[in-house]
């Protein structure tokens, strides 16, 4: 923290008692605002135990807390306090106030991903709904306080959900057997206890709240800051709704917009000076911004630099060899979705070109290919790490084993001896039908890649296990077809092997070009962007349920570069695109 505030900054760390929404543009500063006003306050005598900061990942509450620390000392605190996300202060909660809870909790009350989506498969099974839209059904009735019976009631009443809802039911009494709650139930288990019991409310008021990234806040989590703000009454809350990407998932950026409405007397300020890109990048983010009431704020003090292009190629592939032949480090290939980015990953690995995947980004990195993979590589050789691959997958020859419990006998097996011969040692029925599978697959590994591929697809029903598993973002079908598709390359199953291998290890290179998902890539900077498939159908996408948040996934991606931004289409330019394009020209400067 050496760079001296300018005067925007400045107030927002000079803001003591009182509510505030400060409406901060990209590369303003925020972060840097909020750690420096949570040392003033510290540093003028309130005591950090009676601050809490909420972010909106562990990884940026992480970094907020090392770099408050690297200025303040150090201190042990004997209250729940300091730099954390909401659901982190949900699960301490609970831990602390489990005897006011209407349940019984076990010893360990989180209920962890891995439990949380066998009950929902269980759920899916029981009552003929895909796990996933599931599980997303269920974090949005969690997040907007609506229990199973009151969802039971609304569907049947609106005819619409109904199988939804009777899973969910099914999904929280087998939590309930098992005295867990999920992250969601915490939160809403928490406010009930808040807003019922004075005595506990009491023991969790602080004086002053901090709040990031809030247009990615929920209805349910604004609730529970104004039950943590009662007494007190101060609240900043910083964020953008221009950035504003997970309302999929329950988000209100119009909370934050119109916070005086839950917040009487809040008080407005903004953060519009842009402290990353060039002058020519901030100009066009004023003219794309979604809330042009802070875009017409923006500015810079930064050098001018080249002016955004936008470029038109005749297919994927061309796009992809065009932007592999001049990328290097410092440069991010940033898409709206995964199956995007796939074009892109193969010209860098025929290139040469180092990558590195952000995330769970990438055509290789996805569950449904990896799981495949697995299959396809016990068919050439069944080494451990392949069998173990395909054992964790979700298809049907591994449905009914007890995969904690075998994968715990394989790890102690004799030292030396391959997974495959122990599985054929041991006498459990699921078991052995399992490796009697990989065994059947042998026959496939002289075939021709793409042959081999399809064969081994089939007898595993992938396609039919992910028909009704489709993703507006990335869609599991479309990733088999593809693999299909990338297979009929090579003329041998170990060929393509060998390929996938190498383009694996390619991808984990630090120093490298960049690829990730818009989504993936937002609150991060590089010093150029390129910004592919920004086709009508791909940003926005096609099945996208709000265009508007669309135009902010496009507003996040524009805003990531400090030097060069270059975007492309293929197909049909996207909406976003049209304001700004010449039709004589391939490649247009943005001026």
């Amino acid at each position: 923290m050496t760079l001296t505030p300018n005067p925007e900054q400045q107030a927002v760390i000079n803001l003591d008692e009182g509510i505030f929404a400060v409406r901060a543009g990209p590369g303003s500063g925020k972060s840097e605002c909020l750690v420096r006003r949570y040392v003033r306050l510290v540093e003028s005598g309130v005591s950090p135990e009676d601050i809490l900061a909420v972010t909106f990942t562990n990884a940026a509450a992480k970094s907020m807390r090392s770099r408050a620390e690297a200025v303040l000392p150090v201190r042990k605190m004997d209250r729940v306090s300091g730099w954390m996300t909401l659901h982190s202060l949900a699960l301490k909660f609970v831990e602390q106030e489990r005897a006011h809870f209407p349940m019984e909790l076990a010893e360990c009350p989180l209920c962890l991903e891995p439990q949380s989506i066998r009950l929902a498969w269980e759920a899916g099974k029981r009552y003929e709904v895909d796990p996933r839209r599931l599980k997303n059904y269920i974090g949005l009735q969690k997040r907007q306080s609506i229990r199973p019976i009151q969802a039971i009631r609304a569907a049947e009443k609106e005819h619409k959900d109904e199988k939804l809802a009777l899973a969910y039911k099914y999904y929280e009494t087998k939590m309930r057997e098992a005295k867990v709650l999920d992250f969601d139930s915490m939160l809403m288990e928490m406010r009930h206890v808040l807003e019922s019991n004075d005595l506990v409310r009491d023991r969790w008021q602080y004086k002053y709240v901090q709040l990031d990234e809030a247009q990615d806040t929920d209805e349910m989590q604004f609730e529970l800051l104004r039950l943590l703000t009662r007494k007190f009454g101060n609240l900043l809350a910083v964020g953008d709704v221009q950035q504003g990407l997970y309302g999929f998932r329950g988000a209100r950026g119009d909370l934050f917009q119109s916070m005086d409405t839950m917040f009487p007397d809040t008080t407005v300020l903004y953060l519009a000076k842009n402290h990353r890109s060039t002058q020519e990048i901030v100009g066009f983010l004023r003219e794309i911004g979604p809330d042009k009431e802070l875009a017409a704020r923006f500015h810079t003090d930064n050098l001018s630099g080249p002016e955004p292009v936008i470029s038109h190629y005749a297919g994927p592939a061309e796009e992809a060899r065009a932007i592999a032949a001049t990328a290097g480090p410092g440069c991010a290939i940033l898409a709206r979705t995964n199956k995007a980015l796939r074009a892109a990953e193969d010209a860098l690995s025929v290139a040469g070109v180092k990558y590195r995947l952000l995330g769970h980004c990438g055509f290789w990195q996805q569950n449904e290919v990896k799981s495949c993979l697995g299959y396809l590589a016990s068919a050439v050789f069944p080494s451990d790490f392949a069998v173990g691959t395909a054992l964790r997958s979700p298809f049907w020859p591994s449905k009914y084993i007890k995969k904690t419990e075998l994968a715990a006998k394989i790890k102690a097996k004799p030292e030396g001896e391959l997974a495959i011969n122990f599985l054929h040692r041991l006498s459990d029925d699921a078991a052995q039908k399992f490796v009697h599978f990989l065994d059947t697959l042998k026959k496939y590994r002289d075939l021709p890649a793409r042959e081999a591929v399809s064969k081994i697809l089939d007898d595993l029903h992938a396609f039919d296990y992910y028909q009704d598993h489709g993703d507006p973002d990335n869609d599991p079908v479309d990733n088999l077809k593809e693999l299909q598709k990338v297979a009929a390359r090579f003329s041998s199953l170990k060929e393509f092997l060998d390929y996938t291998r190498r383009v694996s290890a390619a991808s984990k290179s630090k120093k490298a070009v960049i690829l990730s998902t818009i989504h993936g890539a937002k609150g991060l900077e590089f010093d150029t962007v390129y910004l592919i498939q920004c086709n009508e159908g791909v940003l926005p996408h096609a099945k996208a349920e709000s265009i508007e948040e669309e135009q902010c996934v496009f507003f996040v991606a524009c805003s990531r570069p400090e030097r060069v931004l270059n975007i492309s289409y293929t197909g049909r330019p996207s909406r976003f695109l049209l304001p700004f394009l010449k039709e004589e020209k391939s490649a247009v400067a943005i001026s």
